[in-house]
């Protein structure tokens, strides 16, 4: 009754939303075995499970140590040469 003019109500003012843009899919954990994973010496690595995974990122000064699945400071990592 509230919304309906006819009834003495107002109708509430129509709100348009934005499209929604399509979901990237991520495919670097195609074809790779559970784990975690880095593309070179880099702060973001993939946390891979069943072939899908999400990117992540080490904390500000902080890359991610692929022998030892952690983030670590670069002058610690071997593969950071």
């Amino acid at each position: 009754k509230d919304e309906v003019s006819a009834c003495g109500g107002s109708r509430k003012p129509t709100v348009e939303q934005a499209p929604q843009s399509p979901a990237v899919i991520d495919t670097f954990c195609n074809g790779k075995e559970d784990g975690f994973f880095s593309e070179g010496c880099s702060a973001n690595y993939y946390n891979c499970e069943n072939e899908n995974g999400e990117q992540q990122s080490c904390p500000p000064g902080l890359f991610f140590d692929t022998e030892n699945d952690m983030c670590e400071f670069k002058e610690l990592i071997t593969g950071c040469g």
